[in-house]
């Protein structure tokens, strides 16, 4: 027997050694086999990594015809086929690599993906214990079991490998919250609320945790429950706009429009509010506007505070202005556009936006320079060569109407 000890890129990015997948042994195969055997398997390799899919599979079919028991020649060809979607194919190969070795896990794990690409989730979980009991210190197998009991809808099991993985790696958020969606599944209010609990107990002045457990009373009805708990977090940071946005939801739910507006004013007043979280409010604010005379004025304001606390915010003056333009105030959207395009000059809809409104207000000076850097800076696009002719055609005609009326 003679191993040859080959590398090639497993199917995740990672190197495997000659200790994992690409072990390659041959038995019973001449010398001269052997070596042709080392030098398609090394091929088929270097094809692989080089994105030649079609090229590595014929190197390690030619593999298979000198020894077609090689389990590493499977496993990678068990590989190409899942990656190209030939899930039956790649089954074969995945099965009969895992089988041939079953305390290698690259093999193994190859064959769970095959089987769960199969939708055969029970079988996969069956391949994850035996990968357990050979490998007990490994959480993500534990993990990996949990996942296909639940993509199986077996909810109990999969709760309780989650409870097992607690108790023999301790206590994690991901662990815990798989839990409480497992548990709401199985429809145990009493045991979600316990488990929620349990994590701010174990982390009191994590604030997200309570947002969680009050969330989840508005699920299920206990609104008295859920202000209590909004009203505990608030103790322990009333500032937080993550709070406030969630009293915002919370009201809403209960349709009290006045006390929803006012928490979203005291999280807007936060520069520790993301601004992608304030401009979706504010695009949700855009069509609601125009509904309910109501909603555009707490639009307006939440833009006011929005520019106010996050002035140099590119997108929040384009935003703004995009209400002005829905009011026809076209020259302040038109000062609002210059704002954002001064701040950051990357966006090409605000150039479009900025272009448009000066275009409309006639200010074609301006239109011929912003569209002549707009064209230096998005090359490709058509609209600013556009724009870039119409300024410059227009101040020509301008220019000589001035040069008639001067000879006259």
């Amino acid at each position: 027997m003679v191993i040859f000890a080959l590398s090639c890129k497993s199917k995740k990015g990672a190197s495997t050694s000659s200790k994992e997948a690409s072990n390659t042994s041959t038995k019973g195969v001449s010398e001269e086999n052997q070596t042709k055997f080392a030098f398609y398997f090394i091929d088929g390799c270097k094809e692989r990594m080089k994105g030649n899919i079609e090229l590595a599979e014929n190197a390690f079919k030619e593999c298979l015809k000198i020894d077609p028991s090689s389990a590493a020649v499977k496993y990678e060809l068990g590989n190409i086929y899942r990656f190209n979607g030939l899930y039956d194919n790649a089954l074969k190969y995945g099965k009969e690599c895992a089988n041939a070795d079953p305390k290698n896990e690259w093999y193994q794990l190859l064959y769970i993906d095959c089987l769960h690409n199969k939708r055969q989730f029970a079988q996969a979980a069956d391949v994850y214990t035996r990968l357990i009991k050979n490998y007990p210190n490994r959480s993500e197998f534990y993990e990996g079991l949990a996942a296909e009991y639940m993509y199986g809808g077996n909810y109990e099991k999969s709760f309780k490998t989650f409870d097992d993985i607690e108790k023999k790696f301790g206590q994690n958020e991901a662990f815990t919250l798989n839990k409480i969606k497992l548990l709401k599944q199985l429809k145990k209010t009493a045991e979600v609320e316990a488990e929620f609990k349990k994590l701010i107990a174990a982390n009191p002045s994590e604030i997200r945790y309570y947002t969680y457990l009050s969330e989840f009373y508005q699920e299920t009805n206990q609104n008295e429950k859920a202000m209590g708990n909004y009203q505990a977090a608030l103790k322990l940071d009333s500032k937080n706009p993550i709070i406030h946005l969630a009293l915002a939801d919370y009201y809403k739910s209960l349709n009290d429009n006045a006390n929803m507006f006012k928490e979203l004013q005291i999280a807007f007043e936060s520069s520790d509010l993301e601004v992608e979280t304030k401009l979706k409010i504010l695009a949700s604010y855009y069509e609601l506007s125009e509904l309910n005379a109501e909603y555009k004025k707490q639009a307006d304001e939440l833009c006011d505070i929005a520019l106010r606390v996050n002035s140099n915010s590119a997108e929040v003056h384009s935003i703004k202005a995009d209400f002005l333009l829905k009011d026809k105030k076209v020259k302040e959207a038109r000062d609002e556009y210059e704002l954002a395009i001064l701040l950051d000059k990357s966006s090409y809809n605000i150039w479009t936006q900025l272009m448009g409104t000066e275009a409309e207000l006639g200010e074609y000076k301006s239109l011929e320079a912003h569209s002549f850097e707009a064209m230096e800076l998005f090359p490709n696009q058509p609209l600013p060569y556009f724009f870039n002719g119409i300024s410059n055609t227009t101040l020509k005609t301008i220019q000589k109407q001035s040069n008639h009326l001067l000879m006259d």
